[in-house]
């Protein structure tokens, strides 16, 4: 029960960090002062996924690889369902999918051990 409200707690802050990240770069691209490439936006959900990854793995005090691959499976989950529905090809989606997941599980052990 533990874990679950753990991964629960980081998909929420997850969310929210998603939305900070979302209004800055809406900020940034409607006053173009910069032109963020796809490069950017990567990078923000790789580390978007550590800090969550690790705010919930330090929270469950165990088993920080298991929290890790749960949290970054439901967020690949949901990345997935949001750029299938704007048409991006499918490699693309499965590789950052597995790119989430590895980054994820090793964040949840960095997050135990911390």
């Amino acid at each position: 029960m533990r874990q679950s409200y753990c991964v629960l707690s980081g998909i929420v802050l997850a969310l929210v960090l998603y939305l900070l990240v979302s209004l800055v770069f809406g900020i940034i691209n409607v006053t173009s002062v910069w032109d963020l490439g796809r490069f950017v936006y990567d990078i923000s959900h790789y580390l978007i996924v550590v800090v969550a990854a690790v705010f919930a793995a330090k929270k469950a005090a165990g088993q920080g690889w298991l929290i890790g691959f749960s949290l970054a499976l439901i967020l690949a989950a949901i990345s997935l369902a949001v750029h299938w529905s704007i048409g991006e090809p499918i490699f693309n989606q499965i590789v950052r999918s597995l790119i989430t997941l590895g980054v994820g599980t090793v964040a949840g052990i960095f997050g135990v051990n911390i």
